[in-house]
């Protein structure tokens, strides 16, 4: 005798069917994540590029600051490869 539970699963797998099962389609599902990570990650490396050219720009534009800008402009363009690194692990 077959029980509910297992008409549906014979249903969601046979050649009529439109959809995946569900733990066939869950590694899709599971890659999501992943890809916003990566976006994120090079978003954020953008962003510390940018933010390291203009403190150039201010080390160029201001003696004063110089050391303290291409400290932080050096600081800055480490946080964006480590962020591209991490965008391509």
């Amino acid at each position: 005798m077959t029980t509910a539970n297992q008409v549906t699963a014979a249903n969601r797998t046979g050649p009529a069917c439109k959809t995946a099962p569900a733990d066939i389609a869950a590694p899709a599902s599971k890659a999501a994540p992943a890809v916003l990570t990566a976006v994120r990650a090079v978003a954020s490396a953008a962003v510390d590029l940018v933010h390291a050219s203009s403190m150039a720009g201010l080390a160029a534009a201001s003696p004063r600051l110089r050391r303290t800008a291409l400290t932080d402009a050096l600081l800055e363009t480490a946080l964006a490869a480590a962020g591209l690194v991490t965008a391509r692990a």
